[in-house]
C-alpha cells in the first residue's frame, strides 16, 4: 500500500492579545464618571465627590446656560493658536460663576462650595469635569465650528484621558 499523504495543518494564528486595560479603556468611555478625593472647604477634612457625565435632563438645562461659554471657546478656536489647556483656563476664567455653576451639575454640590475647593485640587476638580464631559462640549463646539479638522486638531489633547482603544488592524503583533 502507497503511503498516505496528508495535507499539513494550518498554524492557528496566535490569540490576538489585548491590552490589559482595553477593560478599563472601555469602561471609561461607556461610564466616564469618575471619583475625586477633594479636601472640604468648610471642615478640611477628605471628602469623595463624583464628577458625572451629564444625564439628558441635566445635559439640556447647562446647554442653554453654557451658551456665552461655548461660543467663547468657539471664537477661541478660531483664533491663531488654537486651544491649549492654558487658553481654556483663560476662557473659564473669564466665565468664572458659569463654569463653577456647571460643576455643580455635574457633581451635585453647591456652587459656594466648589467655589472654596483650594488649588491644586481645584484645577484638578475642574479638568475632570472638563475630562468627563469632554462629549458634550465638543459636540457643542462642532455645532459652533465651521472647521472641523480644525476643531479635531485642538482638542485631541483633551479627550486623551478618556479615548477609544486602537483600532483592530488584524494584526496579530498588535
Amino acid at each position: 500500500m502507497a503511503p498516505r499523504k496528508t495535507k499539513p495543518r494550518p498554524t492557528p494564528k496566535p490569540a490576538r492579545k489585548k491590552p490589559a486595560d482595553t477593560a478599563t479603556d472601555e469602561a471609561a468611555i461607556l461610564l466616564p464618571d469618575r471619583d475625586l478625593e477633594i479636601t472640604d472647604p468648610k471642615t478640611g477634612k477628605p471628602v469623595t465627590v463624583t464628577v458625572r457625565e451629564f444625564r439628558f435632563l441635566d445635559g439640556l438645562k447647562v446647554q442653554a446656560e453654557a451658551r456665552p461659554l461655548i461660543e467663547a471657546m468657539a471664537a477661541l478656536i478660531d483664533e491663531d493658536g488654537g486651544m491649549t489647556p492654558a487658553r481654556l483656563g483663560e476662557v473659564l476664567g473669564r466665565h468664572a460663576d458659569l463654569w463653577i455653576g456647571i460643576c455643580a451639575v455635574a457633581t451635585g454640590r453647591e456652587a459656594e462650595w466648589i467655589a472654596r475647593v483650594r488649588e491644586p485640587e481645584a484645577g484638578a476638580f475642574s479638568m475632570a469635569v472638563w475630562q468627563v464631559n469632554s462629549g458634550f462640549f465638543t459636540a457643542r463646539l462642532l455645532g459652533q465650528h465651521r472647521g472641523r479638522e480644525t476643531l479635531s486638531a485642538h482638542w485631541a489633547w483633551l479627550t486623551s484621558s478618556i479615548s477609544s482603544p486602537p483600532p483592530d488592524t488584524g494584526d496579530p503583533a498588535t
